[in-house]
């Protein structure tokens, strides 16, 4: 064997090392890789390879988890259940003194499921080995799963603590789940300042997001805020809700209220503004 050659070995043996570990395809990988770097043998031999490479990998999962494989152990029965065990005729006695004393019957059932799995490809493959082979043990197939694996995995689960990326967590929007729009529009010959805007859009995204995690308060040019709620359909009551003044109460550790006070939710209150929602009615009025 070339040096060459050597180091190809080297490059399939920590690609089975490492994708063996993970929830992919590790045979999947190494044809991949074997694609790219050509490993100069026949081809009976190079399918021979890569079915041994990956033994060493599944020796490394018995050897490590040996304990919760091994189905058999000796303990001592509890005399409570050697007295159940008594009333039974002498053939169901001598089996279940068996499984009671050797066999952990949860990694029996862990067999029995492992065994159910392998039901289904060995119906499967068997029957139809030299056609599968033939048709998709390829680079070109197993790209295409691992691509359509990814997506199905990244739109199911999505990545990280938060699952970024998720159907779950995309957020639609007022355009694809409908909702409530509305518009303040300052009415006057006074423009507000560039501090009490951008006031007003923090107290009203405090306000909205009771309603929605994805509403949005932003500013229109110099003299609007829009709001969009998506998801909700009474503009009326979000209206009036919006226009009332919060308030602000301390409390003893008992509960007991000892001030209160109340707190404008809008800076500009001194302007006329107009409220315009997706149900197409408009109110004035002063906030």
């Amino acid at each position: 064997m070339s040096v060459l050659e050597f180091i190809k070995v080297v490059i399939l043996g920590i690609v089975e090392g490492i994708t063996e570990w993970l929830p992919i395809s590790s045979t999947g990988h190494m044809i991949l890789v074997d694609e790219f770097i050509k490993m100069d043998m026949a081809t009976e031999f190079k399918d021979f390879f890569l079915v041994v490479i990956q033994l060493g990998a599944i020796l490394a999962v018995v050897v490590l988890y040996w304990g919760k494989l091994w189905p058999f152990y000796i303990r001592q029965i509890p005399k409570k259940k050697k007295a159940q065990l008594a009333r039974k005729n002498p053939v169901a006695r001598i089996a279940l003194t068996f499984v009671e004393k050797f066999c952990d019957k949860d990694k029996w059932i862990l067999w029995f499921k492992i065994v159910v799995a392998c039901i289904p490809t060995i119906v499967i493959a068997l029957p139809f080995n030299d056609f599968i082979e033939e048709k998709f043990n390829n680079y070109v197939v197993v790209a295409i799963a691992l691509f359509l694996g990814l997506l199905t995995y990244t739109t199911a689960v999505g990545f990280g603590p938060t699952g970024t990326g998720a159907a779950k967590n995309i957020t639609l929007g007022l355009d694809l789940s409908g909702g409530v729009s509305i518009t303040y529009e300052v009415v006057g010959d006074e423009n507000p300042s560039a501090e009490d805007m951008k006031d007003t859009i923090y107290k009203l995204q405090q306000r909205v997001d009771g309603y929605s995690t994805e509403a949005q308060v932003y500013q229109e040019g110099t003299n609007r805020i829009n709001i969009e709620i998506p998801g909700v359909s009474d503009a009326n009551t979000i209206l009036e809700e919006l226009g009332k003044p919060g308030s602000l109460q301390f409390q003893l550790e008992d509960g007991t209220v000892v001030n209160c006070a109340i707190i404008t939710i809008v800076s500009i209150c001194k302007y006329s503004v107009c409220f315009m929602s997706s149900s197409d009615k408009q109110t004035k009025g002063l906030l």
